[in-house]
């Protein structure tokens, strides 16, 4: 009997012991869910934390752009002020109404002032001496060729004498197999004097030159015979003989056709010699 007592005592206090254990296991459980939920909670807050300082950072960003737009316009505004204060022509008008618009584009000048468009004063000179050349030669174009007067010489008498005198004057072609040989001499490198090569270059430009200068002149001269039709060519050679201009604008230098021909000469002689 007592060894019946004793092991009934001790499967009780095993059993308590085991159910101790297992509360002890169920606060366990719970401190951990507690824990979890409180650093789920914390992450929750700082995440919203995060989101609402990203809003805010966000919201001031806008803030500012906006701002910074507004200080834009109103210094747009203000250099535009500017510009009317300081002109007081060229602006774009705030109005509604066409003929608000119409009527001030009727304010505006005929001629614009260079500096309009980014050009110095300068430039307006520049224009109207081209617009003043243009006005005189189609003045002269249109001139009658055959005079009033019997005993005056006619525009293409005139033509045709300055055609036969430059032609007169005008140099033979350089041959340039007569150059002296040495200047085609090559070094030991087989390399040629690079002033050969463009003393070369620029007797075949003025032979090419020299070729125009002739067959026009003489084309001109069958022109005004009545040999040959007078094309556009000829009749800008034509009035630039009669006018006193530079021939051969592309090719020319110098102002007038007598000059272009004295310094043609000029640039010539060296390359003869």
């Amino acid at each position: 009997m007592a060894c019946n007592s004793f092991c009934a005592v001790s499967i009780e206090g095993w059993q308590k012991k085991k159910k101790k254990k297992k509360k002890k296991k169920k606060k366990k459980k719970k401190k951990k869910k507690k824990k979890k939920k409180k650093k789920k909670k914390k992450k929750k807050k700082k995440k919203e934390e995060e989101e609402e300082e990203e809003e805010e950072e966000e919201e001031e960003e806008e803030e500012e752009e906006e701002e910074e737009e507004e200080e834009e316009e109103e210094e747009e505004e203000e250099e535009e002020e500017e510009e009317k204060e300081e002109d007081g022509i060229y602006y774009a008008p705030s109005v509604k109404l066409l003929a608000a618009y119409r009527s001030y584009i009727d304010s505006l000048p005929i001629i614009d002032q260079p500096e309009i468009f980014g050009l110095h004063e300068n430039a307006n000179i520049a224009f109207q001496m081209n617009e003043t050349h243009t006005l005189i030669g189609t003045v002269l174009e249109v001139q009658p060729r055959l005079s009033a007067d019997d005993s005056a010489l006619s525009n293409d008498d005139i033509a045709y004498d300055l055609a036969e005198f430059i032609l007169s004057r005008v140099e033979e072609k350089i041959d340039i197999e007569l150059a002296d040989r040495s200047l085609f001499e090559v070094d030991s490198k087989g390399r040629q004097n690079s002033l050969t090569t463009v003393l070369c270059q620029e007797v075949d430009r003025f032979n090419k030159m020299l070729k125009v200068i002739k067959t026009s002149l003489e084309n001109l001269k069958k022109a005004i015979k009545g040999f040959v039709v007078m094309s556009e060519q000829l009749e800008n050679v034509y009035f630039a003989l009669i006018n006193n201009k530079t021939i051969y604008d592309s090719r020319a230098y110098g102002d007038g056709v007598f000059a272009w021909r004295q310094i043609f000469s000029r640039r010539w002689g060296p390359l003869q010699a």
